[in-house]
């Protein structure tokens, strides 16, 4: 974008500012101080720049660069504040790219729209010729915060994605006073978030049909993975893009905890085994392979459940 399509509420970047070799130096320094641990793989020589103002609460950019690789790694505290509480949604308006988070990848095109989770690693590829919106929020200033979209591809001729761009361009194009009022600031960050959320929205599932599939979907993840040691809320959430609370609660609507189940779970196929007569070696063996990592805790719990030790348990299935 060119400084004569700056306006004056913006501040600007740019690397045509610098010695050619010196660019992409430059470039990593502008985008590390924005985003902590985030590199730029690219041309030493790379024209890129960054055009950015706070409306209240969200940072919205306008970037602008060559073909590059970005990488965020560490995803330590930023300048946008607390890692664990911002997303990232991008709107390319120029050219494309490639992005992958949580083992999920997504091409965006010209007009979608994107979400990265601020709190984890992601990558982005850019095409040749990028121009983007990038729109940083906090998760607390949309209804719901959107890991269901977080990696995912939201179509451009979604009316409602369509307005959010159409929104976005003309802030570009007033004709903003040197200072502009934080009031006004803020109410265009409000209606700004509006637009995000409604978008974001068409990514949900119908409310009556998320709390049964995502229960399927957890319930089906942990059976397949309890012999995982490292089986807990944290995983689960992670590996099916959840928040924690959102794997917590379908737990609640079954009336326990993920930690609970996981052990009911554990137990009762202990039990199955043990009466099956298969040969799967001491009660030690056992517990390590059905994930747990201390065989008396094992012992201790099966007593628990079953009213007897598991090698008792296991004679008299026998006898």
């Amino acid at each position: 974008m060119a400084s004569s399509q700056t306006p004056a509420m913006f501040s600007r970047f740019s690397t045509l500012t610098q010695p050619r070799e010196l660019r992409l130096h430059y470039w990593n320094e502008v985008i590390g101080r924005v985003y902590q641990g985030m590199t730029v793989a690219a041309d030493r020589d790379i024209a890129a720049s960054w055009s950015q103002c706070w409306l209240g609460k969200v940072r919205l950019a306008d970037v602008c660069s060559q073909r590059a690789l970005v990488d965020r790694r560490d995803v330590g505290s930023t300048v946008s504040g607390p890692r664990s509480e911002r997303f990232h949604c991008l709107i390319p308006k120029r050219g494309h790219f490639l992005i992958s988070q949580r083992q999920r990848s997504a091409s965006v095109a010209l007009g979608d729209l994107t979400v990265l989770f601020g709190g984890e690693p992601y990558q982005i590829a850019v095409s040749e010729g990028n121009e983007s919106f990038v729109i940083d929020c906090p998760a607390g200033s949309l209804p719901t915060a959107p890991y269901h979209a977080v990696a995912q591809c939201i179509d451009g001729s979604v009316p409602a994605v369509r307005m959010l761009c159409s929104f976005l361009r003309s802030l570009l194009h007033q004709d903003w006073p040197d200072a502009p009022e934080q009031p006004d600031l803020e109410v265009l960050g409000d209606v700004l978030l509006k637009l995000v959320a409604r978008c974001l929205h068409l990514r949900s599932p119908h409310p009556t049909e998320c709390v049964g599939a995502t229960r399927e979907r957890v319930t089906s993840f942990v059976m397949k993975h309890l012999a995982n040691s490292d089986l807990r809320t944290a995983m689960i959430a992670e590996s099916l893009s959840l928040c924690p609370r959102s794997v917590q609660n379908v737990f609640a609507t079954m009336a326990t905890t993920p930690t609970a189940f996981i052990l009911s779970k554990r137990l009762a196929l202990a039990a199955d085994i043990l009466k099956s007569g298969d040969d799967f070696g001491s009660i030690t063996d056992l517990a390590f392979e059905l994930g747990f990592n201390d065989s008396a805790y094992f012992a201790r719990r099966f007593k628990k459940r079953f009213g007897m030790s598991p090698s008792r348990y296991r004679r008299l299935k026998h006898n």
